[in-house]
């Protein structure tokens, strides 16, 4: 199974996740708006297909989602957007692999956790990335690396 026909899906899965899971609605962007500084946050998957999706993006987007499902009149934390950075790529996850690889395919997820450092990129094998850009102008990349079971 190939991950490349899957970069459209990967971007809107991953925008209407965040309208949908977070309130926080997000476009399409160029490559090369992609982050640069912030954190990296990947959750690994097996099945038909092992590998990991990873999330790319500054803290202060994780600050947008966490404010808008706390609904607490104080600034999120670091550590409460950190978390709820986790919790949305536990949902992209969740939703882009039955949307790429059919809702019969099973999947074992792992547990979400910061990764590497932003910008060091997958072992060779397949990937895709899709970059976005929130209302709030929060620039952010998701990717998804896969290899055959």
């Amino acid at each position: 199974m190939s991950l490349e026909a899957h970069t459209s899906t990967l971007a809107h899965i991953t925008g209407k996740t965040l309208a949908d899971g977070a309130f926080v609605f997000a476009d399409p962007a160029d490559a090369d708006t992609a982050p640069t500084e912030g954190v990296a946050i990947d959750i690994r998957f097996e099945g038909p297909v092992n590998g990991f999706l990873c999330l790319e993006a500054p803290v202060d987007l994780g600050a947008e989602i966490a404010g808008n499902l706390l609904e607490s009149d104080h600034a999120p934390t670091d550590q409460e957007s950190i978390e709820a950075m986790r919790e949305l790529v536990n949902m992209i996850a969740g939703s882009f692999l039955p949307a790429a690889f059919g809702v019969q395919a099973e999947f074992q997820l792992g547990l979400p956790s910061e990764a590497h450092p932003i910008g060091v990129r997958p072992p060779e094998g397949s990937s895709i990335s899709a970059v976005l850009t929130t209302d709030e102008g929060h620039c952010f990349r998701v990717w998804v690396y896969g290899s055959d079971a």
